[in-house]
């Protein structure tokens, strides 16, 4: 991210693309979170927690096949200068040939999964697992130029249209099956609508290639990113499998959902700057004073949001839970607060990773990650047993944070980003999150029975109140992260 004054400049010409393209990731993010939160607050109030925990066990083991068994090669290609035509179609071939396998793979050994995570009841939709991976892998391989070339307009409609497709199809057959039935054809409806808008919104059609010797140039960089899937999907695996051996539907319900609310906020942040940076990265590589620039400006923007929020939560955590979900999800609130956290803290490694991935080092996620994933796999398992889902939460934490030090510390060495220069960064927020966030302590009591409009507006005013005195500290005092926020904005509206 580059001050528009130097425009002229090649780099700062991608960096510009890269905010400008950002726009449509964060309106989609935006839109896509409050969909799925609108629909998740009348599906909770409509289906159990224990519901929504059978769903999350019938994509756990399709998800962790299709991830260890990730070639890298989409990454690469992304990665590699140049056009990336030729090797499309072996890419396309590898992946329908691996969705087929797996959904066979699941069918065949469903009733084996049922039984080793005592949901023997759910064995016929475990087995059909596997054709949410089958449809992935069919989507149109033409959509790698959409991450290439920055063209997040594509991505914006591809995900909408995904995430309009689960609403209408899962809040229709709850009135049929209000039962877990309903999310997993939801849910498979959203895989379905994805696959096939990727044909629409890209003129590339796929066909079955087997000359997989192009797909060599692409190993040297790929089999990095496949250590980086295997380890991160496994783990996914393993963290999701313990959890849910160890406690029950309903408590695995409540830990899946704690997380994915919880990850609102970091992960619209992650998700929208490291896809953003990864390709700005790889352009940039060569310019160290750029690749700096443009990491600083992503941790002044994270920080000016998640703080905040961090607030919020610790604050009201279990005030809006009660609001929105209901009190059957009140368990939740305490592992919410912890996972928040946790997000907030990986969200920092994910953009440093970003940045490695982007210079040419991605074997250095994959050694942190080979330390990471065992130490907290370990914790997940104590931690679970002794005190239940919020145990897992603080252990997650527990594991990833020797992580961040020694990310923090590559950051100052490769990128010269010092630790005085990200302390200035959480000063501001941090500062002014601490000032708001009093009158909710202190008046707590009489804040908690309010009504829920009424507490809803009350976190607005605060919202905005914190904005404004950004606005001050920046405009008239050169203080935080005002010259960020009115960069991005200023691209994006």
């Amino acid at each position: 991210m580059q001050d528009p004054s130097e425009a002229e400049t090649p780099g700062s010409g991608v960096l510009q693309k890269s905010i400008t393209s950002g726009k449509w990731l964060t309106a989609g993010y935006i839109i896509q979170r409050g969909i799925s939160l609108v629909s998740f607050f009348i599906l909770a109030r409509l289906l159990t927690p224990a519901d929504f925990g059978i769903v999350a066990y019938v994509l756990l083991v399709p998800k962790f096949l299709q991830a260890t068994t990730e070639t890298g090669f989409s990454s690469a290609a992304i990665q590699k200068d140049g056009d990336i035509k030729r090797y499309l179609n072996p890419i396309w071939t590898v992946g329908v040939i691996k969705g087929f396998v797996i959904a066979l793979l699941i069918f065949a050994i469903g009733p084996l999964i049922a039984r080793g995570l005592n949901v023997e009841g759910a064995g016929l939709a475990i087995r059909l697992g596997g054709l949410f991976i089958l449809v992935n892998e069919l989507a149109n391989v033409g959509e790698l130029y959409f991450f290439k070339n920055l063209d997040f307009k594509k991505v914006f409609w591809r995900n909408l249209v995904r995430q309009i497709a689960y609403v209408v199809v899962s809040l229709a057959a709850i009135r049929v099956t209000p039962t877990y039935w309903a999310l997993l054809w939801g849910t498979l409806a959203m895989y379905l609508i994805e696959a096939i808008s990727t044909y629409w919104l890209h003129p590339y059609r796929p066909r079955l290639s087997f000359q997989f010797g192009a797909l060599r140039e692409l190993f040297g960089y790929g089999k990095w990113m496949v250590g980086q899937g295997w380890l991160g999907q496994g783990y996914a695996f393993f963290e999701a499998a313990t959890v849910g051996r160890l406690t029950s539907a309903t408590a695995f319900g409540l830990y899946t959902k704690a997380k994915s609310v919880a990850s609102i906020v970091p992960g619209f942040l992650s998700s929208v700057i490291t896809m953003v940076s990864f390709p700005a990265y790889a352009k940039l590589k060569d310019d160290a004073d750029k690749v700096r620039d443009g990491l600083s400006k992503s941790f002044d923007l994270l920080f000016a949001l998640v703080i905040p929020t961090a607030f919020l939560v610790v604050a009201a955590g279990g005030k809006l839970i009660l609001i929105f979900l209901g009190p059957a999800w009140l368990p939740m609130t305490d592992t919410f607060r912890i996972l928040l956290f946790f997000f907030i803290l990986h969200t920092v490694i994910d953009l440093s990773y970003a940045l490695f991935n982007g210079i040419g080092r991605p074997d250095k996620n994959v050694k942190y990650e080979m330390v990471k994933i065992p130490l907290t796999l370990i914790l997940i398992y104590f931690l679970t047993v002794r005190f239940g889902i919020a145990g897992a939460a603080a252990a997650m934490i527990l594991g990833a944070t020797p992580i961040l030090f020694v990310v923090l510390r590559d950051l100052k060495r490769l990128a010269g980003l010092s630790y005085g220069a990200i302390m200035m960064m959480v000063l501001t927020p941090l500062a002014v999150s601490i000032l708001l966030a009093l009158p909710l302590i202190v008046f707590k009591n009489a804040i908690i029975p309010l009504g829920g409009v009424f507490f809803v507006g009350l976190l607005a005013a605060l919202g905005f109140a914190y904005l404004a005195i950004l606005y001050a500290l920046g405009r008239y005092w050169n203080i935080g992260p005002y010259k960020t926020l009115k960069l991005v904005l200023r691209y994006i509206i």
